[in-house]
Formats: C-alpha cells, structure tokens, sequence
C-alpha cells in the first residue's frame, strides 16, 4: 500500500495532466503501473532517484524532494521479492512495481 502510494502521490505531485494507473499480472508476478504525461527523467538520474536522498532534477514551481519516498519504495518492493522500475515508454514517465503472486491457499 506505501509503494502504490507514494507512486500515486508523485504521479500528482511531478508527473504530466494525464495519469494512467494499470494493475495486472505477467509471468513475474503481479505488477501495478503508474505512468504519466510529465517531462522524461533524464537517463543519468533514472536509478540515483531511487537512492537514498536521490532526487530528479529540480522542477520550476516545485519544492524539491527529500529523496526517500523511492527509496523506501523500492527497498520495501525487494524485501517482498520484487521490483520497481523506472522507463520512459510512448511519451510517458512509467513507475512499475512488480511482486510475486502468493501461492494459493491449500484446500481440505
């Protein structure tokens, strides 16, 4: 619930007008998407922002980030045996988290 969160509140915060969020699953596991219109991450800070006190570059009219909203996002996604990436794709910035499916209950 944090990690989907804090990508929702970032999408708003410094993404574009537009925001897609797409929930699925994928031979990996299950995966939720949050991607917007917003400007492209440069490719030199695509994995610093997801260091701790990492940020992107400053935006006009933004207050910049204390840089631990990724970073706590992606370690809590491998502490779960998954993933959060960064790409972007068709004009979109793309937040993708992906977590292994729980094995199904057993039945009796």
């Amino acid at each position: 619930r944090q990690i989907i969160r804090n990508l929702v509140v970032n999408a708003f915060r410094y993404g574009g007008q537009d925001i897609r969020i797409e929930v699925g699953t994928k031979p990996q596991g299950g995966y939720v998407l949050v991607a917007d219109d917003g400007p492209e991450i440069p490719k030199q800070h695509r994995e610093t922002i997801f260091e701790i006190y990492g940020r992107g570059p400053d935006l006009p009219g933004l207050a910049p980030s204390l840089g631990l909203g990724l970073y706590i996002s992606r370690n809590l996604a491998q502490l779960m045996r998954g993933e959060l990436t960064y790409r972007y794709q068709d004009g979109e910035s793309v937040f993708e988290l992906t977590l292994p499916l729980a094995d199904p209950p057993a039945t009796t």
